[in-house]
């Protein structure tokens, strides 16, 4: 996915990116489509740029097809002994009152005609 204010987010299969289409970056949310398999399981990964990492701790908002995801590594440490580009990965969200990770999944998508409601932005995850 594009970066935003110097920040990498991008979907990983089987440690493969996936390719990512109708990317629309707009304010301070960048979405975009993305090919999927129903069944397969797939990761997050993002980057946070070096001087923000250095300067500030993050806490992470993620939402899969309007839904938010509760998120166990949703936080981010400061950490002034970063020294490199240092990718992090999501894979699943917090269920069962934050007892349990359920991994990410691709789900089955039921087309009704109506697309304009997705916004040109979707990631179909059954979480």
């Amino acid at each position: 996915m594009p970066e935003l204010k110097g920040f990498d987010v991008w979907v990983e299969v089987n440690g493969v990116c996936l390719e990512e289409y109708k990317v629309d970056a707009s304010g301070d949310k960048v979405a975009c489509w993305i090919p999927s398999e129903a069944g397969k399981d797939f990761k997050i990964g993002f980057a946070i740029p070096l001087g923000h990492q250095v300067a500030t701790n993050h806490a992470l908002a993620l939402t899969l097809d309007g839904k938010p995801i509760y998120l166990a590594e949703g936080i981010v440490r400061q950490s002034i002994t970063t020294l490199a580009y240092s990718p992090r990965y999501l894979s699943g969200e917090l269920v069962n009152n934050g007892r349990a990770i359920q991994s990410f999944q691709f789900g089955t998508l039921e087309l009704t005609g109506e697309l304009s409601a997705y916004n040109g932005s979707i990631v179909a995850a059954a979480v």
